[in-house]
């Protein structure tokens, strides 16, 4: 080491907290420095075996001479990936394009030419209190050294996309790359009341291929736009989906309707017996749209242990032991009221 005066230090390193170097010199006494005044620091080698940067070495102990070819395979930290889809509703609202895309992050310290991408989506159980990969619940993300969109294929429990062409990852990266190409989809608006006064609206569609769709699709974020009279693209809503299989329903929901209004109120309760009380109950639908008729499902949960409807004046479907769902028309600046009655064992 050497002074800002030109005085040189030498000796053995023993430790270094910032402030102070101790050094151990050729007559085993020590020197303690204060390195605020150092200018320059000499090392004449490095100990044999220190290594300057994190480094993964392997040891082979092989039969054969010369050189083999080896395929080595490893775990890393801070490789992601989410997906992330667009949807854009129809003017009459019964059709959604939707694309798709997948954001992969490195985060791992190194840098992928030419790497071939494979992903892995599904709920894939990782023990974080030990080994925590980085990868996030559900996504795995895989690359090995040297179409549009990903090919898709049942892996194990689990759906692996591989992309057809190799790509480039450099560390800190975030890239983005289509899932699969744009796909139209039939669609349904769909308005739930259930308490209070907001009526929620939902776009809902099945992800087979007869209607447009069909591949598996990874959980994400959708996020719907609808053109106005402008042409201009408008945001309406967002929504996260699961991991959702083919043929199984899609339900977005996607706010809360400006124009529905609902009112809940129980009229009357009568105690039957110990276990048995019954109950009138009215629900007020309001559509405050100017020229559109509605459809608004009601979806009721009852507690108890078992319920029946005893009357009703709509029609009414018992979707499982704790909700039943009315399905009420209201047309344009009218009020309806749904009314019933029933019986509920505790």
């Amino acid at each position: 080491m050497i002074h800002e005066d030109g005085q040189i230090f030498s000796g053995t390193l023993l430790s270094h907290d910032g402030n102070t170097i101790t050094l151990m010199k050729p007559d085993n006494s020590l020197e303690v420095v204060q390195t605020n005044k150092i200018t320059k620091f000499d090392f004449p080698r490095l100990p044999e075996g220190l290594i300057t940067k994190p480094t993964l070495v392997w040891l082979f102990d092989s039969e054969l001479s010369g050189s083999q070819e080896s395929e080595i395979s490893y775990m890393t930290k801070g490789m992601n990936w989410h997906a992330e889809y667009i949807g854009i509703v129809s003017d009459d609202e019964k059709m959604l394009n939707l694309a798709a895309w997948v954001s992969i992050e490195n985060n791992s310290g190194a840098t992928y030419e030419d790497a071939k991408l494979k992903l892995v989506a599904g709920d894939v159980s990782i023990i974080k209190k030990e080994v925590d990969y980085g990868l996030g619940r559900g996504f795995e993300a895989a690359v090995a050294m040297p179409k549009i969109g990903f090919e898709e294929k049942p892996f194990f429990e689990y759906h692996l996309y591989t992309l057809p062409r190799t790509t480039s990852l450099a560390d800190k990266e975030i890239k983005q790359i289509a899932l699969f190409e744009p796909a139209t989809t039939p669609v349904t608006k769909k308005y739930v009341y259930s308490g209070g006064e907001d009526v929620r609206v939902s776009l809902e569609f099945t992800n087979s291929e007869e209607n447009g769709m069909g591949m598996p699709l990874p959980a994400g974020k959708v996020r719907v736009m609808k053109r106005d009279s402008d042409n201009a693209l408008e945001f309406v809503g967002e929504n996260l989906i699961d991991h959702t299989p083919r043929d199984e329903k899609v339900e977005l929901y996607l706010g809360n309707a400006f124009d529905l209004v609902g009112e809940r109120t129980v009229t009357d309760s009568r105690k039957i017996s110990r276990y048995i009380q019954e109950e009138d109950v009215e629900v007020k639908l309001r559509n405050h749209k100017e020229d559109e008729a509605v459809e608004i499902v009601v979806r009721e949960y009852i507690r108890g242990r078992e319920f029946k409807i005893l009357n009703s004046n709509f029609e009414y479907k018992k979707k499982d032991a704790h909700t039943v769902e009315f399905v009420v028309p209201v047309k344009p600046d009218e009020e309806v009221t749904l009314k019933y009655t029933v019986r509920i064992e505790s």
